[in-house]
């Protein structure tokens, strides 16, 4: 049987190139094709969505705020 992988964004430009699987950025590229290696690896079903920044505890700490 196969487990869920919930990934949680605030970038729309990152999670449409995780659900694409793309990126027209090197390191973005990287990234996205790195992450679906992994769900492959683990085999699991990946679930990429956003979350607005409000919503996102870690985003001030990232930011530097």
């Amino acid at each position: 049987s196969r487990s869920s992988w919930a990934h949680y964004i605030d970038n729309t430009l990152v999670q449409h190139a995780l659900l694409r699987g793309i990126s027209s950025i090197s390191s973005g590229y990287h990234v996205a094709g790195s992450t679906w290696e992994a769900a492959a690896d683990l085999a699991c079903w990946p679930y990429v969505d956003r979350v607005h920044t409000k919503s996102n505890p870690i985003d001030g700490v990232s930011r530097g705020v």
